[in-house]
């Protein structure tokens, strides 16, 4: 048993707590600084995609810079037409929802007009 005159001394030293103020600090920095962070990763993650199909391209002799031109038109068509192919069902499905979505407020109890 421990008697009221047994007491344990926990000591943090001086360095410790600017240790632990600079971390909070750059922490904090990190996070006003978030918008532009995020566009630097993923400025690097699709640098690092398209770095090795430029290198393959490169040693076929393509100069790099066409190389590049042509990763991202790539990119771009497979973007655009997996929108053009997901966009229009998806605007369908969404006119039908707000069709129905008076009978199914009515249904749950909501008196929509």
């Amino acid at each position: 048993m421990m008697s009221e005159h047994d007491s344990k001394y926990i000591g943090i030293s001086t360095s410790t707590v600017l240790k632990i103020i600079l971390v909070a600090l750059g922490l904090f920095f990190l996070y006003l600084i978030r918008d532009i962070a995020l566009m630097v990763f993923v400025a690097v993650v699709v640098a690092a995609a398209v770095g090795g199909p430029v290198s393959w391209l490169q040693k076929k002799k393509v100069p790099r810079v066409l190389g590049v031109a042509f990763i991202y038109l790539i990119i771009l068509l497979l973007l655009s037409v997996t929108f053009s192919m997901i966009l229009p069902p998806l605007a369908e499905q969404a006119r039908n929802l707000a069709g129905y979505f008076p009978t199914l407020m009515n249904r749950i109890g909501f008196n929509v007009h």
